[in-house]
């Protein structure tokens, strides 16, 4: 669940459980059915990754999707590509056969804008090992900056020729985010590319960081079980998520 708040508004609130946006109030969720009325500016997103062959980009299979998206009331993708470091504690950062094609992510990009979502790139790291990306401290904090700093470069440069207003500049990667070297890698960022910029921190990181003083918006990665129960009820959920 991802809680994204713009900075200058400090009002609008979106609710992300799983991969899916719900609109929410501060004071806390409506009621399945309920009628509710949202800001032009609140957004109703989806996460969609891409790491070949399980999350293969289809064309066919990804315009259906949209379609289906459309339908559920989806105004915002957040597209993640992937690339991958050996472990927590290495310097090095690269694409491997799971990374998607920038050929394949443009055509991507092309037809959720063509559908009239709005767009933003979402990358990740993932380590080849198995620990959480939350774990990463590098050995060598300086060579694993340049390295990230080329990554994210890459993703920036193609957001700006697709035209995209939105960038997550770092997602769970919260024991560098807040070290002097992440922050100059938004400083240049911002260089280079005239978008909002977002960070999406750790649930249990989120107060204490410095990290929004240089963003332009607040993202909360929080996972939360709703309801421990394999049959499940729906006044669980909804007090749980109240809760």
């Amino acid at each position: 669940m991802n809680i994204f708040r713009r900075c200058e508004r400090g009002l609008v609130y979106a609710l992300f459980a799983a991969f899916l946006f719900i609109g929410a109030h501060c004071s806390g969720i409506t009621s399945p059915g309920a009628s509710v009325k949202y800001a032009d500016s609140f957004c109703k997103g989806m996460n969609i990754f891409f790491m070949p062959p399980r999350n293969a980009f289809s064309p066919e299979d990804f315009s259906e999707s949209l379609s289906r998206l459309k339908q559920d009331g989806i105004t915002d993708l957040f597209l993640i590509p992937y690339f991958f470091s050996p472990d927590e504690r290495s310097d090095s950062i690269f694409p491997t056969a799971r990374t998607i094609e920038d050929s394949a992510l443009i055509h991507a990009i092309s037809l959720s804008k063509d559908s009239g979502f709005s767009v933003a790139l979402k990358p990740h790291i993932d380590l080849l090992n198995g620990t959480p990306r939350y774990r990463i401290s590098p050995d060598n904090m300086g060579k694993w900056s340049l390295h990230y700093a080329a990554f994210i470069g890459k993703y920036l440069e193609l957001s700006n020729m697709m035209g995209l207003s939105r960038f997550v500049i770092g997602t769970e990667i919260d024991r560098v985010s807040e070290s002097d070297e992440f922050v100059d890698i938004i400083s240049k960022a911002r260089t280079v590319y005239a978008g909002h910029l977002l960070y999406a921190a750790s649930y249990d990181h989120f107060v204490n960081s410095k990290i929004w003083k240089y963003v332009d918006e607040i993202g909360v990665d929080a996972y939360f079980n709703l309801d421990n129960s394999s049959d499940y009820s729906m006044n669980t959920v909804m007090e749980t998520w109240n809760y």
